[in-house]
């Protein structure tokens, strides 16, 4: 019999995660909580996008934290959106998918207004933790550079940006 590898159940355990924080999460919960409370979507539209968004993000990158193969599928889902954006508008010649959607569009057709929603927040939520990773690689990237300038001051590096190049003697 065939052991199972533990680090392929691990790897399956966050490709779970990012299918709920990705897709499932930002849908399920807009439609059980509209089922509770319309009221306040339609009262706070602008703090319930947000709400969502900041959440999705959030899940987003501690996933990027905990495995950096993450950043690769947000990637995915910003340049698919980008081109359903720009594929609808080119076909279309207008913006349906790249605003939020407005609030008369909950009474008249219900499942057009989520399906706009739940594309807003993934997309949106995309582009913060696209901002968030980058800058966690930032800060990675610049702790490593200080390592490697361990031993000069800070002057000295600052002098060696305008320092004029030494030119190159032919003998």
């Amino acid at each position: 019999m065939k052991e199972i590898n533990s680090d392929n159940n691990i790897s399956f355990k966050y490709t779970g995660y990012f299918i709920i924080v990705v897709l499932l999460f930002p849908l399920v919960s807009m439609l059980v909580y509209s089922l509770f409370n319309t009221d306040w979507m339609t009262k706070n539209p602008i703090l319930y996008l947000l709400i969502y968004i900041l959440l999705a993000s959030l899940f987003l990158t501690r996933l990027f934290i905990l495995r950096g193969s993450y950043k690769y599928a947000n990637d995915l889902i910003l340049a698919v959106s980008a081109g359903w954006i720009g594929i609808s508008y080119i076909a279309t010649g207008q913006k349906l998918f790249d605003e939020p959607p407005s609030l008369d569009l909950v009474k008249e057709h219900p499942f057009l207004f989520y399906t706009i929603a739940f594309k807003f927040i993934l997309v949106t939520s995309s582009l913060v933790t696209k901002a968030a990773i980058t800058f966690i690689e930032f800060i990675r990237a610049w702790r490593k550079e200080e390592k490697d300038f361990t031993g000069i001051s800070a002057w000295f590096r600052f002098k060696l940006i305008f320092k004029k190049p030494r030119a190159i003697k032919k003998t």
